[in-house]
């Protein structure tokens, strides 16, 4: 902790937010707010969605939403998902709904399903499945990025380690081979 408060008295906001994380984490909810609140007003969306967090679990809701509007308007998407779940646990769909399709956009998978949920809800069948597959799509493509990820890794272990490529070729081949085949039924889905 001496590093951390020794930088936030500096001025820098990662490490006051960081720092009111640890507090948090240590039940320290005086420290904890009093750090978060110094990089909130320092304009850090980040320590936004964390305050707001922390008023969440102090059953302080009025001050959460004060925090996650701030951190809306400072482009965390975190904070515009939680401002859209109050407000539609407050019957103000209007506002929620306007919050998940910024979400959509900006690609934000439980913003997408969330809006998909709504749509669907209402009705509205060929907006959700729209909905739902942009978020199914990122998540998808994060999933494919980290198979491809590693088996890059396991290739270079093998090299390091001078190991017969033929005793892990299969597994890492059906493993590419399965992932591609779920990325091309994605890409055709999308575009069909």
């Amino acid at each position: 902790l001496y590093w951390y408060e020794k930088q936030a008295l500096n001025g820098d906001l990662r490490c006051q937010n960081n720092l009111g994380i640890v507090h948090f984490k240590l039940r320290d909810f005086h420290n904890a707010e009093k750090w978060l609140k110094t990089a909130a007003h320092g304009n850090d969306g980040v320590a936004c969605f964390n305050i707001g967090n922390l008023y969440m679990a102090l059953e302080r809701e009025e001050d959460a939403i004060e925090y996650y509007k701030k951190g809306h308007i400072l482009g965390n998407n975190e904070c515009k998902y939680n401002l859209a779940i109050l407000y539609m646990q407050k019957n103000m769909e209007k506002e929620a709904v306007s919050l998940y399709k910024q979400l959509y956009k900006s690609g934000h998978e439980k913003g997408c399903y969330n809006l998909g949920l709504y749509m669907e809800a209402n009705g509205n069948i060929d907006d959700a499945i729209r909905y739902y597959k942009k978020g199914v799509l990122k998540v998808l493509l994060i999933s494919i990025l980290g198979i491809v990820g590693t088996i890059i890794f396991v290739l270079a272990i093998m090299a390091i380690l001078r190991m017969p490529i033929t005793r892990l070729f299969f597994p890492i081949m059906l493993g590419s081979y399965v992932a591609s085949i779920v990325a091309i039924s994605a890409y055709f889905e999308e575009n069909t």
